[in-house]
């Protein structure tokens, strides 16, 4: 119970920071985003959770056609079951300290956006609006990445 919390709290701290950075949702200030950043979006689902099919259904087709698309890496975790996020097995080696860091168990689907080898966004469904957020926040990375030249303008 203590972990959850804790989680909750983080992921609000984080969701509260960026909020408070720009209108957007999202802004750059205090990151250090360079032509050569690996900006890495993972998207947590699960094999039992009709909200990651709708989503899938709904996003995908229009996530890898974007301008965005060309200069992030997706990663996706998909585990057996949304009341069990957090299970080992499903998680790549290399992305065990995203899903250790932001506490991530229970829930799908989520998202967590990577800058480099550093954590700076995370947002579960809580409401259907935190994917518009998320992907603002991408789009906000990817147009710094590029010196301000993304054309897919943000919203």
């Amino acid at each position: 119970m203590i972990r959850i919390l804790l989680a909750s709290l983080l992921g609000a701290a984080i969701l509260c920071t960026n909020a408070a950075r720009g209108s957007a949702g999202f802004d750059t200030r205090g990151l250090d985003v360079r032509p050569d950043s690996k900006i890495t979006v993972v998207y947590v689902s699960a094999w039992n959770c009709p909200p990651c099919f709708a989503w899938s259904k709904r996003h995908m087709a229009a996530i890898e056609a974007s301008f965005e698309w060309g200069h992030i890496r997706w990663r996706e975790v998909a585990a057996y079951s949304y009341k069990d996020t957090g299970y080992d097995s499903r998680w790549p080696q290399d992305l065990k300290w995203v899903r250790d860091e932001l506490e991530i168990r229970r829930g799908a689907p989520r998202w967590a956006i990577v800058l480099d080898d550093r954590a700076v966004w995370y947002s579960a469904w809580a409401k259907r609006s935190r994917w518009e957020v998320t992907w603002q926040a991408v789009q906000t990375l990817v147009s710094a990445k590029m010196g301000g030249k993304s054309p897919t303008p943000p919203g």
